[in-house]
């Protein structure tokens, strides 16, 4: 790389070539580079806190570190990592047990120390299965999820509606009386055949 400068008079801009600095010497004196990195420090910095105040030990149930680095001994010996909570074996773990068992009997509940169930089925849990608040949207309750909610089980059941028949013995201008309830049947997809 070559580097002109200029020699003797400006006006005729004659140009002398130069060695070119080495990498390691401009990077060295650059003083943008160093304030670059301190602000990217200090926001790393300010990004760690706020990471380490959302995480929430469950074992001390206090704020900033997790159950791992809990300071606190669990006082459990008992309680294991990597098990399934269903049928206890080790070799899988509770969401993919073949086995249908209701509930989670070798389990043990983070906010009440039992055994039976997970924090999400506590009693003493205020949030239900919303850990970080919520609840559902028709009817309140923390329990169970829109989806599930029987309000809207019975929302969906009035919005069936029904259709009278006419046969060779009734007038079309007497009065319908609901007396049978038409559910929408969904019509089956036939698989396509392709012939070469």
């Amino acid at each position: 790389m070559t580097r002109y400068v200029r020699v003797g008079n400006t006006q005729r801009h004659f140009k002398r070539p130069e060695n070119a600095t080495p990498w390691k010497k401009f990077f060295d004196n650059s003083q943008t580079e160093s304030k670059d990195s301190n602000i990217n420090k200090v926001k790393a910095g300010r990004i760690g806190k706020k990471n380490r105040i959302k995480k929430t030990c469950f074992n001390c149930r206090r704020k900033g570190h997790l159950l791992a680095d809990c300071p606190m001994p669990t006082g459990d010996t008992q309680q294991e990592t990597g098990i399934c909570f269903k049928c206890g074996s080790v070799e899988h773990s509770s969401n993919e047990c073949s086995k249908k068992i209701k509930g989670y009997p070798l389990a043990n509940c983070f906010i009440c120390r039992k055994q039976g169930h997970i924090s999400r089925d506590c009693p003493q849990n205020k949030h239900g299965i919303y850990p970080k608040g919520g609840k559902c949207n028709l009817c309140g309750s923390v329990n169970h999820l829109r989806k599930d909610c029987q309000t809207l089980k019975k929302i969906k059941e009035e919005e069936m509606f029904t259709v009278g028949t006419i046969n060779e013995g009734k007038s079309v201008d007497e009065e319908i009386i609901q007396d049978k309830k038409i559910v929408e049947k969904k019509e089956k997809k036939k698989p396509k055949i392709i012939k070469f």
